[in-house]
């Protein structure tokens, strides 16, 4: 894979063995793995899987035989956040349902784990909020952009040719694109009267 400019570069090419490990394809308990590394792997395998709940609980049972005595918190609470972010929200329920399930002797932690369910849910919808505020200011700014082209717009028609009445003061702001009006602000300094003007918004109109 490598043009080595000469023989005395090839002592500096690393030369090595390693192990692939297709963790959709193959299946971790048929390994030799870790009970840890074995869970996570399962979690992976059957990530996009219609058993991946029946499989959380095998992974969550072998995560307690190789740390019988630890508490649950000190490995439950990552996995719980790691599974919040990338698995869908309506599954979150059924993921506490298997903690729950599966290490009911920690009922003291399962009110903090709920608590973290209720925190990140609201983080979660604070996150949407923040992202719609964004939205909505984005359109606001357009819209008032949009507005004051049609201002200058109707400003520069008055400029040029006089009285700007009503109805056509109506149908320029009822122009929304703003290329359009853009166009028809750059045409009002080369048409010859003010109808060959209204008949350019009107077509403007038609076509939008």
């Amino acid at each position: 894979m490598i043009d080595i400019p000469s023989e005395e570069f090839r002592a500096f090419i690393p030369d090595f063995d390693f192990v692939l490990f297709d963790s959709v394809q193959e299946n971790p308990e048929d390994y030799e793995f870790t009970k840890v590394l074995q869970a996570l792997l399962l979690i992976w395998k059957y990530f996009h899987s219609p058993e991946f709940i029946q499989m959380l609980h095998k992974a969550f049972r072998l995560m307690k035989q190789a740390y019988p005595s630890l508490k649950l918190m000190d490995f439950l609470e990552p996995i719980m956040h790691y599974l919040y972010n990338v698995r869908s929200e309506e599954e979150y329920i059924d993921i506490y349902k298997v903690a729950e399930e599966e290490f009911s002797k920690g009922d003291e932690y399962m009110g903090t784990i709920a608590e973290m369910f209720e925190r990140k849910g609201e983080q979660r919808k604070e996150q949407e909020f923040l992202q719609k505020k964004d939205q909505w200011v984005s359109e606001a700014k357009s819209e008032e952009r949009i507005e004051n082209t049609q201002e200058m717009l109707i400003s520069a028609f008055q400029n040029r040719f006089g009285l700007v009445k009503p109805k056509l003061a109506a149908k320029i702001r009822s122009i929304q694109s703003k290329e359009s009006l853009n166009s028809l602000f750059n045409q009002i300094f080369f048409v010859q009267d003010e109808n060959e003007f209204k008949e350019l918004v009107d077509k403007v109109i038609s076509e939008d």
